[in-house]
């Protein structure tokens, strides 16, 4: 063997050996927002009344979220079309979120969430409670 080989050997066997020894050390900036993006599939019960028509009905509903980041922060995300804070903990409840007369949300084991909306006034409204996951 002549040393041009041996040392391409030898330069291979280092490379290998740095490469592999290696680990992907997590980034300080990493966004904690990404383990809840996602589409979850929800089913839940949602009751609808109306005073004045006589309306007071309860039903099964499945629901589909599309969790996404919002690009204009680093601490919102976007649910359907609502754009709300998200703390690392995944839990958020506003009872004055606009539109809403109560909403809130919880991320839990990597893959499921807990979601509740209402919204009305005297005499009318509507209530959703969903349970889902990716």
């Amino acid at each position: 063997m002549n040393n041009y080989s041996t040392s391409r050997i030898a330069t291979f066997v280092l490379l290998s050996i740095l490469l592999l020894s290696c680990k992907k050390e997590p980034l300080a900036g990493d966004d904690y927002r990404l383990q809840f993006i996602g589409n979850y599939t929800c089913i839940g019960m949602t009751h609808d009344w109306d005073d004045a028509s006589g309306l007071n009905e309860y039903s099964v509903d499945t629901i589909t979220l599309t969790v996404k980041n919002d690009a204009t922060s680093n601490n919102m995300i976007c649910v359907n079309n609502d754009t709300i804070p998200i703390d690392t903990s995944g839990y958020f409840a506003d009872p004055h979120l606009p539109g809403y007369s109560d909403y809130v949300i919880h991320f839990f084991s990597k893959d499921s969430v807990k979601y509740y909306i209402a919204t009305g006034a005297l005499g009318w409204g509507h209530w959703g409670n969903y349970l889902g996951s990716k």
